[in-house]
């Protein structure tokens, strides 16, 4: 169902463009060392959407945590938010970008009419070296946007996600975790379709993404999210986030926030993201005192367990994330 305010907006960032078409990414002037090394154990993410990056001081001193990953969104044709993905890095967390094509056809994205835009991103990503979540067109298999059910036949956004995912690949853009994000749906849910024909293949996806919302007093993450977990694990065994939740105000509020955090854990997930932002109702945590007592309570715990990135992180082999299969 539509939930999220999708007036959020970025941080002007000039483009140039060719023919309508972006053609040029700009560069820092001094090469740039990573900061967190591709090699990383990912396990209790704890992440923030805001409608203003400006705003995660607020959220971070509300609920006396550091996000383990910030998501922010950008319309297709930007350029790579560099200097953003670059703060929110220096922050130990982990950038999630929603790039979203608000005003363009999937099908000319398939069919290579963007590769000069996209081409200039992917050197952008590939140049920036730490990892990078990216997320295209999400909540495709629901009816409230142009790139989803209703208004693009999934056959056309598969080939569009196929085409970036290979794109960036040439560009030797390994950095990229590619986000494949759904929204919640129900057996008798007229706007939100099943998700299997929405799904790219394994060797295109690195992470599933769910998003989901407590509205009701009654809604309880099993409720909410167990449906769609089980489609899912009907297509991939790839790790799944929960990439935009919150919970309601009022008396309920406090036990759902226990049942989000209890239901990440008992379903294996990597972690959840808190839309702080007013959407279709005010979702910030730090406007509801109850909600946002037990969200202390429960994220101490929850973070206690793990962050990114782990100590185990250095450990490990470097790896590629983008070229994750099965």
């Amino acid at each position: 169902m539509k939930h999220a305010v999708r007036s959020l907006v970025p941080v002007a960032i000039p483009l140039l463009l060719l023919g309508g078409i972006a053609a040029v990414v700009l560069q820092p002037a001094v090469p740039r060392t990573a900061a967190i090394p591709l090699s990383v154990k990912l396990q209790h993410l704890q992440g923030v959407a805001v409608a203003k990056f400006a705003q995660l001081p607020t959220f971070e001193k509300a609920t006396a945590e550091t996000p383990s990953i910030v998501e922010v969104y950008y319309g297709f044709g930007k350029l790579f938010p560099y200097a953003q993905a670059d703060a929110i890095t220096r922050q130990r967390a982990l950038p999630l970008i929603e790039l979203n094509p608000q005003h363009t056809e999937l099908a000319a994205i398939a069919a290579g009419k963007y590769d000069s835009y996209l081409d200039a991103y992917a050197k952008a990503t590939a140049a920036f070296r730490d990892p990078v979540v990216i997320s295209f067109g999400h909540e495709m298999n629901g009816e409230w946007y142009s790139w989803g059910y209703r208004h693009t036949l999934p056959t056309v956004f598969v080939a569009a996600w196929r085409h970036i995912v290979s794109l960036f690949r040439g560009q030797d853009a390994r950095n990229v975790i590619w986000l494949w994000t759904v929204n919640i749906g129900h057996p008798g849910n007229r706007q939100v379709s099943p998700i299997a024909p929405w799904w790219p293949g394994g060797s295109y996806v690195t992470w599933v993404g769910i998003d989901g919302y407590f509205r009701l007093p009654s809604d309880t993450f099993a409720t909410l999210f167990g449906a769609t977990f089980v489609q899912v694990r009907a297509l991939t065994t790839k790790p799944v986030l929960i990439t935009e939740t919150a919970v309601a105000p009022g008396p309920a509020a406090a036990g759902q926030v226990a049942s989000l955090f209890n239901g990440v854990r008992s379903y294996g997930m990597l972690g959840y993201i808190w839309f702080d932002a007013v959407g279709t109702q005010d979702w910030r945590i730090e406007d509801d005192p109850p909600a946002l007592a037990a969200f202390r309570r429960e994220a101490r715990t929850y973070s206690s367990a793990g962050s990114w990135p782990s100590r185990a992180a250095r450990a490990h082999a470097r790896r590629r994330p983008g070229t994750r299969r099965g």
